[in-house]
C-alpha cells in the first residue's frame, strides 16, 4: 500500500473513530481538517474521506462527487440534498440532534448554525453520514437495506421485501460500487 493511501486511509479511519468516540483526535488534526476543507470546498469528491460502505451511495447520488449540483427542493434548503453522498440537511439534523457524542464533538448547534456547520465542515458531513448509515445497516440488517433506506427512508427499508430491495435499481447500481 502505498504511503499516500496508507495516510488517507487512515485519515478517514481516524475521522469515523472520533465520529464514534473510540479514538481521540490525531496529533495533526489541523493540518488534517484544513486538507479536507479544502478538498470539500473544492467541489471535489474525496473518496479516500469517505467511509468505503458509502461509496456506492456516492457514485448514485452525485456519480461518484462529479455532480453535486442537486435540485432545490421547494421545501426549502434544510431539505436539499447537499454533497457527494447527497445527504439532506433536515435529515443530518435529525442524527445530530439524537447523538450526543456528535454534540460533544462538533459542540451545540441551533438549526442555523448547523446548516452552516453541515455545508462547510467535512469532518461534519461525513460523521453524521456515517452515523446516519450505520444506524440504517444496523436497523435493516444489511448494507443493500441501509442503501434503499438512504434512497427510500428508514420505513420504507423496514416495510419492503428482500427481494424488493434486491431488485431496486439505487441498490443494484450501489451494489457495483460498493467497496467490500
Amino acid at each position: 500500500m502505498s504511503d499516500d493511501l496508507y495516510k488517507n486511509w487512515k485519515g478517514a479511519l481516524a475521522g469515523i473513530g472520533l465520529a464514534a468516540g473510540v479514538i481521540p483526535p490525531p496529533a495533526n488534526a489541523g493540518e488534517h481538517n484544513r486538507r479536507l476543507e479544502q478538498a470539500f470546498d473544492s467541489a471535489q469528491y474525496d473518496e479516500a474521506h469517505t467511509p468505503p460502505e458509502m461509496h456506492g451511495i456516492a457514485q448514485n447520488e452525485s456519480s461518484g462527487g462529479k455532480n453535486m449540483n442537486h435540485a432545490k427542493s421547494p421545501k426549502g434548503e434544510m431539505d436539499t440534498a447537499y454533497g457527494a453522498l447527497g445527504f439532506k440537511p433536515q435529515t443530518a439534523f435529525e442524527v445530530y440532534s439524537k447523538t450526543p457524542h456528535l454534540k460533544k464533538l462538533f459542540g451545540e448547534h441551533d438549526q442555523n448554525s448547523f446548516l452552516q456547520e453541515f455545508k462547510r465542515n467535512p469532518n461534519f458531513y461525513n460523521a453524521l453520514a456515517g452515523v446516519h448509515w450505520n444506524d440504517n445497516k444496523k436497523k435493516t440488517g444489511s448494507v443493500e437495506g441501509a442503501a434503499f433506506a438512504w434512497r427510500r427512508g428508514l420505513g420504507a427499508a423496514l416495510k419492503a421485501k428482500p427481494e424488493e430491495i434486491a431488485a431496486d435499481p439505487y441498490v443494484v447500481n450501489y451494489l457495483k460500487h460498493h467497496k467490500r
